[in-house]
């Protein structure tokens, strides 16, 4: 069957290729309301990712609608909203960000439930250690990395349905018109030898 260009395309694209750019350093969000904080985690890490800071969620949210940012890292205590609540506000918007929250050791009741809930990748407690939280980070990329390729194999999938389904519509009419043509010859036919028999010739 002939299908229309655009819908080949989308039947016949093959898994998507790489990022030309994944050896350059990834975006990650650094959140935190103390200026000193975000200076420490950017020298920390500007070696290995390409560092965004925010020192308040209502910044990180519009980085974030501007961004696509992978991995977002933020400090529990925020004076407008807590690292939980942002994140809350992140996944839904953005549910392929992965986001990871650092707290102290009395908060983290409160952070083992976000995270049941779906809401934090991962707990770091303070004061975290630069070896621990860059393989947090990773990991968080990984997770974000696999979480983009099950929505794009979904995505093709369903394409491919679609397409399966429109060849097999196009098919029938195609089968229904090839009858239809067979039958006129015959129609024809008839119309000449009883050409005196007008009510035949009416049907």
């Amino acid at each position: 069957a002939n299908l229309p260009l655009s819908w080949k395309l989308l039947c016949c694209r093959g898994p998507r290729e790489k990022d030309a750019r994944m050896s350059e350093p990834r975006d990650i969000l650094y959140v935190d309301d103390e200026r000193s904080n975000l200076i420490v985690f950017e020298a920390t890490f500007e070696d290995d990712f390409r560092v965004r800071l925010a020192n308040s969620a209502a910044e990180a949210l519009a980085i974030l609608d501007e961004l696509p940012i992978p991995v977002v890292i933020a400090d529990q205590r925020m004076p407008d909203m807590t690292g939980v609540e942002m994140f809350a506000l992140i996944r839904r918007k953005h549910p392929h960000i992965q986001r990871v929250i650092l707290s102290g050791f009395s908060e983290s009741e409160s952070i083992i439930s976000a995270i049941n809930e779906g809401q934090v990748f991962q707990f770091v407690r303070k004061p975290w250690q630069r070896a621990e939280l860059l393989a947090v980070i990773r990991r968080a990329m990984e997770a974000h990395d696999m979480a983009l390729e099950n929505t794009s194999l979904m995505e093709r999938l369903l394409v491919a349905e679609q397409c399966a389904l429109l060849g097999k519509a196009t098919a029938d009419i195609a089968h229904e018109m090839g009858s239809q043509l067979n039958v006129l010859p015959l129609i024809e036919l008839i119309e000449d030898e009883h050409s005196h028999d007008t009510d035949l010739v009416k049907l």
